[in-house]
C-alpha cells in the first residue's frame, strides 16, 4: 500500500514514531521541522512564502520539491492531497491540519470523502477519517475513546465497542455525537446508510 505521511507545520514530532515504512512529506514550515527533526522527506510541498526556496534546496534535490499557488479557494491540505492522490497514494495520513481559518477546516473534512484515497487527520489526542457505506474495522491503537458524528445523516450498527448499537439513524444538528470505547483491539462500524467521521480520541 502507497502510504504518505504529511508533516505540518503544528506536527508533534513524537507522532512520527508510529510510522515505519512509510513516505514522509513535509508541507510549509513542517519541511523545517522535518529537517530539524532528522527526518527524511521523499517531497517538501511549499507557497515557499514562510520558508526559503534556496534553504530547502540545500538539503533536498529540486525534483523532489513542489511549489502549491493559491489560485483557487481550495486549502492547501486539499491541494496536497489532491496531488498525492495523483502520485498513487492509498493512504494519507495528515498531521496536525485542523487549525487556521474555519472554512479551510470544514473543507477538509469534506474532502475526507474522496473515495479514491483514504485520509486521515491526526493530531496528539484524536485521529478522524470519514468511512461511508460498507463494514469497517477500526483499530484502536492507542486511543481510549471513539466518537461518531454524522456526516451529514447515516444509519450505523456499531460491534465490539462497550455499547453496541444496531441500526441507528443519526443526522447532522439533531444529534450529538455518539462517544463509546472499543472493547479489545478493534472496533467493528457498518454504515448502512450515508457517513460518518469516525473520531479516536485519547
Amino acid at each position: 500500500m502507497r502510504k504518505y505521511v504529511v508533516i505540518t507545520p503544528n506536527t508533534d514530532i513524537t507522532l512520527l514514531e508510529r510510522y515505519v515504512g512509510v513516505d514522509f512529506v513535509g508541507v510549509d514550515e513542517g519541511i523545517l521541522v522535518a529537517h530539524k527533526n532528522g527526518v527524511k522527506l521523499k517531497m517538501a510541498i511549499s507557497d515557499f512564502e514562510k520558508v526559503s526556496l534556496n534553504y530547502v534546496l540545500s538539503f533536498m534535490n529540486k525534483e523532489d520539491i513542489l511549489r502549491y499557488s493559491h489560485e483557487n479557494n481550495q486549502s492547501r491540505y486539499e491541494k496536497i492531497a489532491s496531488f498525492l492522490a495523483k502520485k498513487g497514494a492509498e493512504e494519507i495520513v495528515i498531521l496536525a491540519p485542523l487549525r487556521g481559518k474555519l472554512d479551510h477546516i470544514y473543507n477538509l473534512l469534506v474532502y475526507l470523502k474522496n473515495d479514491k484515497v483514504k485520509i486521515y487527520l491526526q493530531d496528539s489526542n484524536n485521529m478522524i477519517a470519514y468511512y461511508g457505506v460498507g463494514s469497517h474495522v477500526i483499530t484502536r491503537q492507542d486511543y481510549e475513546k471513539i466518537s461518531i458524528i454524522p456526516f451529514p445523516e447515516a444509519v450505523i450498527t456499531m460491534e465490539h465497542v462497550v455499547n453496541p448499537i444496531k441500526k441507528y439513524k443519526i443526522t447532522f444538528g439533531q444529534n450529538r455525537a455518539l462517544p463509546n470505547q472499543i472493547l479489545e483491539r478493534i472496533a467493528v462500524l457498518k454504515v448502512e446508510e450515508g457517513g460518518v467521521l469516525a473520531a479516536l480520541e485519547k
